[in-house]
């Protein structure tokens, strides 16, 4: 029966690194000598930057490892690590480095320069119940999660803006760029979840993850403040470049970082016995500590030729990573699952992909 099931789950990890635009041919053709022969010219600097979105250059990494999990009955208990990471340049910056500023009086803009990393350990104690709802529902529950999160190590950009402008006998240009670190800390939130089956055929699934959720960052805290400067008067001292770029770097005290309130919906349609098909939404309402708040919408199909031997195929649109294609497939024999997963991410061919993800989860059921 249900409240006797028990899951140990061993070995468990997720990882995801992803740019906006450069896959590994567009390294070898770019970024090595046999590819463009030493040097770029115009037209290939032009691909480049074409190349680039208009809301600048994009880079993340997840990391999530399972250190050990135990569920029994309705209860559970797991303990993980997590990192996230999300980091913006801003096109015009781009544009900027690679063809300088060739038309007079046209002013660059850095105001979307952006980022923010974490790390943290992480403690859940889940809870959940079972509810009678037969006029709507064969079987419906109902789930929440106590997070206790122990961080180890932050950095943000609070504020980063700066303009550059070349006219007839000045440079005009500044750049301020405010960031903040912090070690140790710890934070509290909730995961509240609700999942039916309808028809025997039909499941219905609803999360909010990173209710009221939040670090407050207690050790070695700093803010940083870059400012960068050069006017029509420091023009003609150009070779004293560095002296017009200042850093201050001073203590400050404890603050709080909130995770962003994520959204979940799933539904899932057993089209046979060993034939599945299930469609996922996923909205994060902040674009920060390593989340997007662009949409994500997910299919996927598992097909199990054999009850051992599950075999999973999906794809996703939109979110942080824009387009995924992926493959997994399971190992279930006696009480040992042994799943595995593996995408690409903005094509349908590993070198022609900007970014990789690959899962992988061990768990004995008994």
């Amino acid at each position: 029966p249900y409240e006797n099931r028990m899951e140990l789950n061993l070995i468990g990890f997720n990882v995801n690194a992803a740019n906006s635009t450069l896959s590994i041919d567009d390294y070898k053709r770019y970024f090595t000598e046999s590819g463009h022969g030493g040097h770029w010219d115009e037209n290939e600097i032009d691909e480049l930057l074409e190349m680039i979105p208009e809301d600048g250059l994009d880079a993340s990494g997840d990391a999530h490892a399972n250190v050990l999990g135990i569920l029994f009955g309705r209860y559970g208990l797991s303990i993980q690590g997590i990192g996230k990471s999300l980091g913006v340049i801003p096109k015009s910056m781009l544009e900027l480095a690679l063809k300088g500023n060739q038309e007079k009086f046209k002013e660059f803009s850095f105001r979307d320069f952006d980022g923010d990393a974490f790390t943290a350990a992480k403690l859940s104690l889940s809870l959940s119940h079972p509810f009678k709802f037969k006029k709507f529902f064969e079987e419906f529950g109902i789930g929440l999660n106590v997070n206790y999160y122990m961080g180890i190590a932050m950095a943000e950009i609070t504020r980063a803006e700066g303009s550059m402008v070349t006219t007839d006998d000045a440079i005009v240009s500044s750049m301020d760029v405010i960031s903040r670190t912090g070690q140790g800390g710890s934070g509290f939130g909730l995961d509240f979840g609700a999942a039916g089956k309808i028809r025997k055929d039909w499941t219905v699934s609803m999360v909010l993850k990173n209710m009221f959720a939040g670090l407050t960052w207690t050790q070695n805290l700093e803010e940083n403040r870059t400012t960068f400067v050069i006017d029509s008067i420091t023009i003609d001292n150009f070779g004293e470049l560095d002296s017009l770029v200042s850093t201050t770097t001073y203590d400050i005290e404890e603050f709080t970082t909130r995770l962003p309130l994520v959204f979940h919906f799933g539904v899932a349609y057993d089209v046979r016995e060993n034939l599945k098909v299930a469609l996922d939404l996923e909205q994060a309402f902040e674009d920060k500590m390593g989340y997007s708040d662009k949409a994500q919408i997910a299919l996927g199909v598992e097909y199990k030729p054999t009850r051992t031997v599950p075999l999973r195929m999906g794809m996703s649109i939109g979110g942080k990573y824009k387009y995924l294609f992926g493959v997994g497939m399971g190992i279930h024999v006696g009480f040992v699952n042994l799943d595995l997963a593996y995408a690409i991410h903005q094509a349908m061919w590993p070198t022609k992909s900007t970014g990789y993800s690959a899962a992988a989860n061990l768990k004995f059921v008994f």
